[in-house]
């Protein structure tokens, strides 16, 4: 994680210790296994958007390294390929159908049944 994202976690943690307003609706946090402290809703609501919005920022730090589409990130790994949740069904779907087609001798073999020629990352338009 880079110092930048993690000073944004940091910043969203400080919203709940800093909170001070005794006036208002108070709710128990639990910040670790042994220490609860007293919050505000208003400030657990800033702390839960500033926590977003860190989460946001931690996400588009990723590369869009998908083997299909090359748009996303990847967080599947499917016959040697890295794939993004879309791009993994819409494998596993064709290879379903090359399995089918081929028979069943062909359950041991996996990278060879992905046609990767109709890729959409791939096709020239």
């Amino acid at each position: 994680m880079s110092p930048a994202i993690q000073a944004l976690y940091d910043t969203a943690d400080a919203i709940l210790t800093d909170c001070t307003h005794p006036d208002r609706y108070q709710s128990q946090v639990w910040v670790s296994k042994t220490q609860a402290i007293s919050v505000c809703t208003d400030c657990w609501n800033a702390h839960v958007a500033s926590r977003r919005a860190a989460r946001r920022a931690q996400l588009a730090e990723r590369p869009n390294d998908c083997d299909r589409c090359a748009a996303k990130p990847h967080a599947y790994e499917y016959g040697g390929y890295r794939l993004c949740g879309r791009c993994l069904t819409a494998t596993k779907a064709e290879h379903n159908r090359s399995l089918a087609a081929a028979g069943a001798l062909a359950i041991f073999a996996t990278r060879p049944l992905i046609d990767t020629q109709r890729w959409a990352g791939r096709q020239r338009r």
